[in-house]
Formats: C-alpha cells, sequence, structure tokens
C-alpha cells in the first residue's frame, strides 16, 4: 500500500500553533509506541503463552491483508476484553475460487484464520490480551486515535510490500550471479577473488568505502 506525504503551510495564531504542534508530538509518539506493540506480534514475542503469542502473530498478517480502515476493528481482538467475532467472521468467509487447488487452498487459509478466531475470543473472554487498547489510547478521542491505528496498519503493510520486493530481487540477483559465476571466462577472476577479501580485511574494508585506502590497493 503505498502512503502519500503531503507538506502543506498553516496560517495560524500562536496559541492555535502550539495545539497543532502538540497533537503531532502525541500522535507520532503513540504511532511509535503502537508500531513497536504490533511488529513485537508479528514476531511471536507479544502474548500470554506460546499458544497465544502464536494467534496473535497469525492474525497480525490476517490484519496487514486487509484494507489499513479495518484495522481500528480488528485489532480489538487482541487489545480489548470481551471481544466478538461476528465481523471477523464475515470478513474472512470469501468467495471461493472455482479452480480445486486453488480452492482447497482457500479452504484451509479459511479454517486456520476460523482456529485463530476462536482462540482469541476465548482468551479475550478471560481478560488475555496482547496490549491494552484503552492504555494504548490513554484518553485520545476517536478523532485521534481511529487514523493513528489506520496508519500503524498502513506502515506496516507498506513495510511488508517492500520486503517482499526486496526479497523477490534478492532471488533474481543470486541467479544472475550464479550464472554470471558459471561462464569459463570469469573463472581467473573468482580464483583470485578470495585473496582480495584476505587483502580488505587488513586494510578495514573495500577501496570504494574510502578513498584514503586507494593507494594501498596500488601497493598491494
Amino acid at each position: 500500500m503505498g502512503v502519500r506525504a503531503l507538506r502543506a503551510r498553516i496560517e495560524c495564531d500562536r496559541s492555535t500553533l502550539d495545539h497543532l504542534w502538540r497533537t503531532h508530538v502525541v500522535f507520532n509518539d503513540r504511532l511509535r509506541s503502537l508500531l513497536g506493540k504490533l511488529f513485537a506480534m508479528r514476531r511471536g514475542e507479544l502474548g500470554l503463552g506460546v499458544k497465544h503469542r502464536q494467534a496473535c502473530a497469525a492474525w497480525i498478517e490476517f490484519v496487514l491483508s486487509r484494507p489499513a480502515k479495518d484495522a481500528v476493528y480488528l485489532l480489538n481482538a487482541v487489545s480489548i476484553e470481551g471481544w466478538k467475532p461476528a465481523t471477523a467472521m464475515k470478513m474472512i468467509s470469501a468467495k471461493l475460487p472455482k479452480d480445486p487447488a486453488e480452492r482447497e487452498k482457500a479452504e484451509k487459509k479459511i479454517a486456520a484464520l476460523d482456529r485463530t478466531i476462536k482462540a482469541l475470543t476465548a482468551a479475550s473472554a478471560k481478560g488475555k490480551l496482547a496490549y491494552s487498547k484503552q492504555e494504548q489510547r490513554d484518553g485520545l478521542p476517536d478523532s485521534i486515535f481511529q487514523p493513528l491505528v489506520r496508519d500503524a496498519a498502513a506502515y506496516m503493510s507498506g513495510h511488508q510490500e517492500l520486503l517482499a520486493l526486496w526479497h523477490s530481487q534478492h532471488e533474481a540477483w543470486l541467479k544472475e550471479k550464479a550464472a554470471w559465476e558459471s561462464k569459463p571466462e570469469h573463472a581467473l577472476y573468482l580464483a583470485l577473488r578470495p585473496e582480495f577479501e584476505k587483502f580488505e580485511l587488513t586494510i578495514g574494508g573495500k577501496a570504494g568505502k574510502r578513498r584514503g585506502r586507494w593507494h594501498l590497493y596500488l601497493e598491494w
């Protein structure tokens, strides 16, 4: 999901400016705090017990697969007591594809999400939460807290897309590297490269990192 940044100039009196700046600071401090919790949850580090942490980690992946606006409701599953999953159940019951293989894959995904929802509903009923929504909110009105949650989901979604892009490009680079190294005309360079690497270790890095090292290559 792309996130657009806008730069604007606001004309106002000093009192209004102070209020706007305070809102800006509070919003970004809370956003940083919430993102820390959500990333920890995704790594399987947030929750009470192994099964609860696994359920929370699976849930955050589902949250990120949905539009960011849904995060405000969906994150209630891990942050409030007595969460009711009726709307979430409707979200996972999407129309199944006609292709048998894709249909089976979709059915398995729905079944896994159903188990996750049941686990989180039971945990919420017992007061087991990954984090407290009220503590995270701490007096913020809906007009600020809801955009904050949506921004957190959009930020994580964007991070996930960039990470997936990096992995695909890295895989492509590895294949290109293997193809390049397999050519006979590069055998002499590959045989000599380990000697360069040993030398670079003795001088603290590659020549490109610092021009002052270039003469060391020439002397070597």
